[in-house]
């Protein structure tokens, strides 16, 4: 099951740091390579509140930024009598942007201390897509990147791309980066997973009409807008 929200989302800049992973990254205006779009914590803890529902979740934030809905999880979990040991192990978050990093495993080390370095992975949620044994998830959640394909640079737009593929769909040069985030998360599911994804909804409802809504209609047993 899916529930995506439409929101006015708050859009932050930030400085950035260089690495050999990000630095085709940090050539990008920051706002275009974010989408321009962030996440409100009331928002991030009223999705939460509907996909995670047991302390022994495990969560899986694609494109976690700033750590708004890493934050909301951690503190869900707790509510729901998960110690900081376990939400350390059932918590998994991606991102590729140094500093968004660092404020992500920041947000969430007064809940987890030190194990915030584990759970926040910095690199490329399509590159870790791929690698082997990757586990299964019973919860997704974020506010996944809005970016054009052709400002989305290699060799991440590739591997997107690639995965679209291999789950039987057909990009193209208007494939928006926010289609394969979604289309990678939903194959992230275990069978009865739940995800909470941001969205615009025209946007959403556009690529319905194509191979992308088909996809979606065939994985998941519902689809709340």
């Amino acid at each position: 099951m899916t529930d995506i929200s439409e929101i006015h989302a708050l859009v932050a800049k930030s400085s950035t740091e260089t690495n050999a992973g990000s630095r085709r990254f940090l050539d990008l205006d920051f706002d275009k390579l974010r989408g321009g779009y962030y996440t409100d914590f009331n928002l991030s803890e009223w999705m939460t509140k509907w996909a995670v529902r047991k302390k022994n979740d495990v969560v899986l934030e694609p494109s976690c930024g700033d750590g708004s809905f890493l934050e909301a999880v951690a503190n869900r979990l707790v509510d729901l009598g998960a110690s900081p040991a376990e939400i350390a192990k059932s918590l998994v978050g991606v991102e590729i942007i140094p500093n968004e990093v660092i404020s992500a495993r920041n947000r969430i080390r007064g809940r987890l201390g030190s194990r915030a370095d584990t759970v926040v992975n910095e690199g490329d949620f399509f590159d870790w897509w791929q690698q082997p044994k990757r586990k299964l998830f019973d919860v997704v959640v974020g506010n996944p990147p809005f970016i054009r394909y052709q400002t989305f640079p290699e060799p991440h737009r590739s591997r997107a791309m690639a995965i679209m593929t291999q789950l039987g769909m057909k990009p193209n040069r208007l494939t928006n980066i926010w289609v394969p985030f979604v289309v990678a998360a939903t194959a992230s599911l275990k069978p009865g997973g739940r995800m909470a994804l941001v969205c615009l909804l025209n946007f959403f409802k556009s690529h319905m009409r194509h191979n992308f809504g088909r996809f979606l209609l065939t994985v998941l047993t519902e689809l709340t807008l």
